[in-house]
């Protein structure tokens, strides 16, 4: 009569006949051993087998006999033309399979585990979310994972996409490519654009402001592939506005000085603003009709898979960027003075779930 077998915890393979009564077998067979019944059972053939797997016939025929003599069967029939597997190696075969495709994922699994424990981490961002973000991420990071190193490249939301794709770094934070079908972009957060002036200016004392009231003041812009100006110039051409930059600034530093001058405004968003809020002569207001933001997410490269630290990061970075922007949130008022030790700089209120 066939023979059923089931896996059992306590290092024992217990095997059920056709009347349900169990008995129980010590299972000592080897990994090793449960590859060569594998392949034996796959190929159907000894000298095959035994090819793939570089060892003698004999030895493999030895093997095979262990094999045997530990279950208490015979799993294969054998004659000099074929090999063929008895009622018993049948029921075996997916057991063994399971076993080994279970202990592959498993060594998978660790080798992934010590490989994140130490490595490296080349993450391109905005300059922005790299001084707004990924500070706090990465302390919160090491704290598991204290071995592992950083690159972090500084670059315009054009050139991220385009660094990623080309494999260049791990993966990229930024607004969406446009037009890139070699990277996939996944939401991370809403980045709300706000008009910044000096705290003295006539709109200082307004709860919001319109985007039109940019034509009557000199704009301070940032340089062409900021993603910033892209939404604006957008807006502008939407309301039929002309606004044409005054100023034109390669660093946020320099904007906010020319602001704090007395120089003009500009249109900024709350990661922008976060990151330097030691200009507290500087006032941002929410910019309404229309509201507008700049959807923030993960750049990876389409069919590549990142190193498991990389893995791990971006798992950190989904969870602790809504984080940091709640916190932040929690501080804010209807009018932001930019300044140490008063309120922080609305982020943004709408999160997009990640899946």
């Amino acid at each position: 009569m066939g023979e059923n077998f089931t896996a059992r915890q306590g290092g024992t393979l217990l095997a059920t006949n056709s009347h349900f009564t169990p008995y129980q077998i010590p299972l000592s067979l080897s990994l090793r051993q449960m590859q060569v019944f594998l392949r034996v059972a796959e190929l159907l053939s000894f000298s095959e087998a035994g090819r793939s797997l570089h060892v003698s016939q004999p030895a493999l025929t030895r093997n095979v006999q262990q094999i045997e003599e530990i279950i208490g069967a015979r799993l294969f029939d054998r004659s000099t033309r074929k090999v063929d597997l008895t009622p018993v190696g049948m029921q075996l075969l997916p057991i063994a399979r399971r076993v080994l495709e279970e202990f592959e994922t498993a060594c998978s699994e660790m080798a992934h585990f010590i490989e994140a424990l130490k490595g490296n981490v080349n993450v391109a961002a905005m300059p922005s979310v790299a001084a707004a973000l990924l500070p706090q991420t990465i302390a919160k990071f090491q704290q598991r994972y204290p071995n592992v190193d950083f690159r972090i490249t500084e670059l315009q939301s054009p050139n991220i996409a385009e660094k990623v794709a080309d494999g260049a770094c791990d993966f990229g934070v930024s607004v969406q490519a446009q037009n890139n079908s070699r990277v996939t972009f996944r939401p991370l957060i809403h980045d709300d654009i706000y008009l910044v002036c000096r705290a003295d200016a006539p709109l200082a004392s307004r709860k919001s402001v319109p985007w039109t009231v940019f034509k009557d003041f000199p704009f301070i812009a940032m340089v062409p592939g900021c993603s910033i100006r892209a939404i604006a110039e957008s807006v502008f051409r939407k309301l039929q506005i002309n606004v044409k930059p005054h100023y034109e600034c390669q660093h946020l530093s320099t904007a906010l000085s020319l602001i704090e001058a007395g120089l003009g405004i500009s249109a900024m968003s709350s990661l922008m603003i976060l990151q330097h809020m030691k200009y507290g002569d500087l006032v941002a207001l929410p910019v309404i009709q229309p509201c507008a933001n700049r959807p923030v997410g993960i750049i990876t490269r389409v069919g590549r898979s990142v190193s498991p630290a990389a893995q791990q990061f971006v798992k950190t970075l989904l969870a602790e960027a809504p984080r940091l922007v709640r916190t932040a949130s929690s501080h804010v008022t209807i009018q932001h003075r930019i300044s140490v030790g008063q309120s922080i700089p609305k982020i943004t209120q709408s999160m997009l779930s990640s899946k």
